[in-house]
């Protein structure tokens, strides 16, 4: 049980929440925190394709499956209805959330995939799970298909995209290619077999709050285009530092009812907190300060619900789905 993984991935959703409903004191904290979440993918697609589901394709696509999509659906009928019903305040708060103006947009409200390019999206961050979902599908290839050049290719997808962003001068934070290397980075960190010095190690895990909270407010980096060299470095450096401290968030510990919920917690908190923020402007928080609190517990409320009635009825279903035509 990764019982610290669980409480660092709340910690990244929130950090996501406060960039977005508190801006002025984290700047930069939400985009960096989504670069560590493609790095935690990237570990634990590599682990699972190696360990759990080696061989067994069918079962791996399934448990996915179940994990994204119905708590997806949930969060996204929710933020349906809140757009439906202040569809005003909801565009104003995130001018994404909007009703689908073509069949298209519906769709891609409905698969995920396209989300990253769609001007309509009930979720807001759904764009992410767009990327999440394309490396999911590269790494699956990479894992089941060319197992050989895993490595090489693994060191090639975080080199390219790099090269890519930089000379396309396309936007470096949500590009599907550019945001690879964080995906990659996760994957080799599962190949690395070496021992971190614990100094450094521990190091690394100070630092992440300063790289997620302190440097952005120090430089006063707002990301931008991949010119923008400190905000880019900022959002380079996150899953480096990450690497370097994975370790201590993978000591297994005492399993926790408190981190289970807090890492179930962490998906549905990142999904609906656009649609939280706009119900809190409709109540009246307007102010940063506000917005945040109300727009917070909302979030932390409707969360808590999806978990209880979509991700705990399924955990059941998905151990099952785990031990299919296990060895």
């Amino acid at each position: 049980m990764f019982t610290r993984l669980a409480y660092f991935r709340f910690f990244l959703a929130m950090s996501v929440v406060v960039f977005h409903l508190w801006r002025p004191i984290a700047p930069q904290a939400g985009r960096v925190a989504v670069m560590m979440f493609f790095f935690i993918s990237g570990y634990l697609i590599a682990k699972l394709l190696s360990e759990a589901y080696k061989d067994r394709a069918k079962a791996f696509i399934t448990n996915r499956f179940l994990r994204i999509y119905p708590i997806y659906w949930a969060c996204a009928i929710f933020a349906f209805v809140v757009v439906l019903t202040i569809p005003e305040v909801a565009k104003t708060t995130n001018g994404a959330m909007d009703l689908p103006k073509t069949a298209s947009n519906l769709f891609g409200n409905l698969i995920i995939f396209g989300q990253q390019g769609n001007p309509q999206r009930f979720l807001p961050p759904s764009w992410s799970l767009h990327v999440e979902l394309v490396w999911y599908v590269l790494l699956f290839i990479l894992y089941t298909a060319v197992e050989k050049f895993r490595v090489p290719v693994l060191m090639s997808f975080m080199i390219m995209p790099f090269i890519w962003a930089w000379m396309s001068n396309a936007p470096y934070y949500g590009n599907w290619i550019a945001s690879g290397y964080a995906f990659a980075l996760g994957a080799l960190r599962y190949e690395f077999k070496g021992k971190i010095p614990t100094i450094i190690e521990w190091a690394a895990v100070l630092a992440l709050p300063v790289i997620l909270f302190a440097t952005p407010l120090l430089f006063d980096l707002k990301g931008g285009s991949p010119k923008d060299i400190w905000s880019w470095l900022n959002l380079w450096v996150g899953p480096y530092v990450l690497f370097m401290a994975f370790g201590f968030f993978l000591k297994s510990t005492k399993r926790s009812m408190m981190a289970d919920w807090a890492g179930s917690l962490s998906y549905p908190v990142f999904l609906v907190h656009w649609p939280c923020a706009a119900l809190a402007t409709a109540m009246g928080a307007e102010r940063w300060l506000e917005r945040f609190l109300v727009g917070t517990i909302i979030t932390l409320i409707v969360s808590a619900l999806v978990v209880a009635f979509v991700e705990e009825p399924l955990k059941a279903r998905r151990t099952a789905i785990r031990k299919w035509n296990a060895a």
